[in-house]
C-alpha cells in the first residue's frame, strides 16, 4: 500500500554506471630536495658569503628581517643552485605543456629571519614562477604557508572531520636545508614568526620568460579562430 511517505536514502536502491571526481584548475607546487653531498657544501658556502656580505647582523628591533640585494643569482657560490632551479623549472614547463624551453632570473635575494622575525602575506608580481631555497631552518622556523587563490572559497567553511588539500584554505609546507620549492608567482604565501633559537636563512627567486613580449604575448587567435577553442574536457 502506498502511504505517500518518501523513503530514506538507505531505503532506495540506486545503481551507478560510472562515477568520477575531477580536479579543475589545480595549483601545482614543485618540490625538489638536493642530495646531502650537494646541499651541505653549497649551504656552507652560501652562509659564508652572506656573513661576508652583511657583517654582524644586529637587530635594531625584535622581528627585524635582513635581506640582500636582488641580484644574488650572480654570486659564484650559487652556480650549483642556479643549475638545479633551471632543471626544476624546465620540468615544470614540460608538465604544464608550455611552449617555452628557457627561463631567466629576474631576481634572487636572501631572507634572513632572526628569532621573532616573519614575512607577511605577499605574492611576486610580473613573474611566471617564484620559489624558495632553504639554507638554514630549525624546527619552529621551517614553515611556509600558501593560501587558497580562490577568494570566495572561504565564504562557507563547514566543520571538517579532518583538514586536507580539498577542504582547507591554507596549506603549510615544511622546509628543510637543501629543499627547493617552485610555485606560481601569483600564489600568495607568508612565513610565520621564527620561534626557534637560530636564524632562518632562505633564498627567494623569481623566473620569467625571456623576450616575453616579442615571442609569447601575441593574441591566442588568428583568422577569426581561437587557438584554444577546444578546451580540455573533464574525465568521464
Amino acid at each position: 500500500m502506498d502511504t505517500g511517505q518518501q523513503g530514506t536514502a538507505s531505503d532506495i536502491a540506486v545503481r551507478f554506471a560510472h562515477t568520477s571526481v575531477n580536479e579543475l584548475f589545480p595549483t601545482l607546487i614543485w618540490i625538489a630536495d638536493l642530495a646531502p653531498e650537494t646541499f651541505n657544501p653549497l649551504n656552507q658556502a652560501l652562509i659564508a658569503r652572506l656573513d661576508t656580505m652583511t657583517g654582524p647582523r644586529v637587530q635594531s628591533y625584535r622581528g627585524e628581517t635582513f635581506q640582500t640585494e636582488q641580484d644574488f643569482y650572480h654570486v659564484p657560490e650559487c652556480a650549483p643552485l642556479i643549475h638545479a632551479i633551471h632543471q626544476v623549472a624546465l620540468g615544470a614547463l614540460n608538465q604544464l605543456a608550455i611552449e617555452a624551453r628557457e627561463m631567466v632570473f629576474t631576481a634572487m635575494w636572501a631572507n634572513i629571519n632572526p628569532p621573532g622575525a616573519k614575512h607577511s602575506v605577499h605574492s611576486h608580481p610580473n613573474n611566471y614562477f617564484s620559489g624558495i631555497y632553504y639554507i638554514q631552518c630549525d624546527a619552529r622556523a621551517n614553515v611556509t604557508r600558501f593560501f587558497d587563490p580562490r577568494e570566495q572559497a572561504e565564504v562557507m567553511m563547514p566543520p571538517r572531520k579532518q583538514q586536507n588539500l580539498y577542504n582547507g584554505n591554507r596549506i603549510e609546507l615544511e622546509g628543510k636545508p637543501g629543499r627547493l620549492v617552485l610555485f606560481p608567482a601569483w600564489l600568495k604565501h607568508d612565513v610565520p614568526t621564527n620561534l626557534s633559537e637560530r636564524e632562518r636563512i632562505t633564498l627567494a627567486y623569481n623566473l620569467m620568460f625571456p623576450h616575453f613580449t616579442e615571442t609569447m604575448s601575441m593574441p591566442l587567435w588568428e583568422g577569426g579562430k581561437h587557438k584554444d577553442a577546444r578546451a580540455p574536457k573533464a574525465k568521464r
